[in-house]
């Protein structure tokens, strides 16, 4: 139906969309890239659609060029904060957290109150070796959001890594008080140990 459908209405991209998820969803990664990337030259394409791109690249295993994506999509949407923060996890996940920082800081810049960038870039610094910054951005992220169970995680994290055992283990105590339904707190504690 839905192939009847997007054959009838090719300019359409509501039931392309559709057909590329079923198609993904079945394991043809393939097909759903060759449905959905015409979409993306279009000067109609959304951000969901480069998303939808990306995800279609990343099961077909082709990481760089979903990487690439990610980077046209960012700036062809600059006012998606999504988009820009998903370029950044997608350099610390390549090991390239010099160039993530930047990304995050510029998302910062706009937007200071943003929890997941702030998060994202204590992660940076922390990989680009910058623990002194980092933790004085969870300082500064816990007095603005001592209820953040991820911000207290984020803080174990730091502190394991600064070597301080007990400290890592009493802010995954208090991520797990504000959060017992997440696994992180429990796994931070079971690592400790």
């Amino acid at each position: 139906y839905l192939s009847r459908l997007t054959a009838r209405y090719p300019n359409n991209p509501q039931p392309a969309l559709l057909l590329a998820q079923t198609r993904l969803n079945n394991g043809d990664a393939a097909g759903a890239e060759d449905i959905i990337r015409p979409f993306t030259a279009g000067t109609d394409a959304t951000p969901a659609m480069f998303e939808f791109l990306r995800q279609s690249l990343m099961a077909q295993g082709r990481r760089s060029e979903a990487q690439e994506l990610i980077a046209r999509a960012a700036e062809r949407f600059p006012e998606l904060v999504s988009a820009r923060l998903a370029l950044a996890q997608q350099l610390q996940n390549d090991g390239n957290p010099t160039d993530s920082v930047a990304i995050i800081e510029d998302v910062l810049a706009d937007q200071p109150e943003h929890e997941p960038a702030n998060l994202l870039l204590m992660r940076a610094k922390l990989l680009v070796g910058d623990l002194d910054g980092a933790m004085a951005l969870s300082d500064a992220f816990l007095e603005q959001h001592p209820d953040s169970a991820m911000a207290h995680t984020t803080r174990a994290a730091l502190l394991a890594q600064a070597g301080d055992i007990e400290g890592a283990g009493v802010a995954f105590e208090r991520a797990r008080e504000i959060d017992p339904t997440s696994p992180r707190s429990g796994l931070g504690l079971a690592a400790l140990e």
